[in-house]
C-alpha cells in the first residue's frame, strides 16, 4: 500500500491498498459500480487519473473538509507522485471484500488509469512485465476454456510463460478453509444428535425398567393408555426443555463469536434457533412416546412376577 499526502504536502494522512494500474474495461467486466463521478474511459480519462474507494472519499472529507463533492479535486499518492505532482479524482465505487470475508484488508482502496495501449507498450519495452488479462466468459464457452486460452497466450506471448486461472475457482479455494470448518460442524452436529438419541433410548428404557412396578398398578387399576403416556412424555419434557434452551443459547453464543471473524455477516434468525430447538423436543417426544407405549401394552402381570 500507500499513503495519501495532505493538500499542503507536509503529511501522510492515511494508508491506502493500492491495486496499481487497470484500463478502462477493468470494472464494467467484474461488474464494480462507479456510484459517483465517473469510471475510467478512453476518451475522458487521462493516465494516473483514480478511482477510489467510499471509504478513501470519507477519509478525505474527515482530514481535508472537502464537503463539495470529491470527484475532480486532485490527491497526491506516495510512490506515483513526487511534490507537487498528483492525480485528478474520477469517481467513487462502493468499498470492496479485499481478501476474504474471514480475513479482509478493511483499507481505503484506490485504483489509477492506464491507457491499454501503455500496457502493450510496457510489455514490448520489457517481456517481463507481469500484468493481468481479464477475460470474461459466457455460459456455454468451451468446456476445456482455461487450457484453451493458455495456448492461445502462450503461442502469442513473447515468452510463453501465461498462466490461466478461473477467478471463481480462485475464490472458491480460498473460502476451502471455512468450508470445511463448516462441513466438521455439519458432521460433529449430527454425531451428537445420534449420541443423544442413543443415551435418550438408554434413559427411558431404564426409566421403564425402574417404574414397571408402578406403571403395571396403575393400568390394572384403570389408568388409561394416555394418562400413563402423558406422565412419561411432559416428564421427560419436563426434563429436556431446560437442556435444549441451554444448548441453543450455547449455539447462538459460538455463532456469534465465530461470525465476528467475517466483514460481512448474515442476521442470526431466532426462528432458526426455536425450530432446531422444536425439531429436537419433537424427537425426544417421539422417542418417549413409542417406547412408553410399549412399555405400557405389556402384560401388567408380567411385570408384577418380575418385581
Amino acid at each position: 500500500g500507500n499513503n495519501v499526502i495532505s493538500p499542503d504536502g507536509e503529511r501522510e494522512l492515511f494508508n491506502v491498498a493500492d491495486f496499481y494500474y487497470v484500463d478502462d474495461a477493468y470494472f464494467s467486466i467484474l461488474g464494480i459500480p462507479v456510484v459517483e463521478g465517473t469510471p475510467f474511459s478512453e476518451e475522458h480519462s487521462i493516465a494516473d487519473d483514480i478511482l477510489i474507494s467510499r471509504k478513501f472519499a470519507d477519509m478525505l472529507v474527515l482530514n481535508n473538509g472537502w464537503d463539495d463533492g470529491i470527484p475532480g479535486h486532485s490527491v497526491q499518492i506516495t510512490e506515483h507522485h513526487n511534490k507537487g505532482q498528483s492525480s485528478r479524482i474520477s469517481g467513487i465505487f462502493p468499498d470492496l471484500i479485499i481478501g476474504t470475508i474471514s480475513n479482509s484488508d478493511i483499507r481505503p482502496s484506490v485504483f489509477f488509469y492506464l491507457p491499454r495501449e501503455a500496457f502493450v507498450r510496457s510489455l514490448e519495452e520489457n517481456p517481463g512485465y507481469p500484468f493481468l488479462v481479464l477475460i470474461k466468459t459466457v455460459p456455454g464457452s468451451h468446456e476445456n476454456i482455461t487450457l484453451k486460452m493458455t495456448d492461445i497466450f502462450n503461442s502469442a506471448m513473447l515468452r510463453g510463460e501465461a498462466r490461466v486461472e478461473s477467478l471463481a475457482l480462485v475464490q472458491s479455494n480460498a473460502y476451502h478453509p471455512v468450508e470445511a470448518f463448516r462441513n466438521s460442524i455439519y458432521a460433529g452436529v449430527i454425531i451428537v444428535l445420534i449420541i443423544t438419541l442413543m443415551g435418550l433410548l438408554g434413559y427411558l428404557n431404564e426409566e421403564i425398567i425402574r417404574q414397571r412396578k408402578s406403571l403395571a398398578i396403575r393400568k390394572i387399576n384403570g389408568a388409561t393408555t394416555f394418562g400413563i403416556v402423558k406422565i412419561f412424555v411432559f416428564g421427560l419434557a419436563g426434563l429436556a426443555i431446560p437442556f435444549i434452551i441451554a444448548g441453543l443459547a450455547g449455539a447462538w453464543f459460538l455463532a456469534t463469536k465465530w461470525m465476528e471473524g467475517f466483514l460481512v455477516q448474515i442476521s442470526l434468525k431466532w426462528w432458526i434457533f426455536a425450530l432446531t430447538g422444536a425439531a429436537i423436543l419433537v424427537m425426544t417426544g417421539m422417542a418417549a412416546l413409542i417406547n412408553s407405549i410399549r412399555a405400557v401394552n405389556a402384560n401388567p402381570v408380567d411385570a408384577l412376577h418380575y418385581e
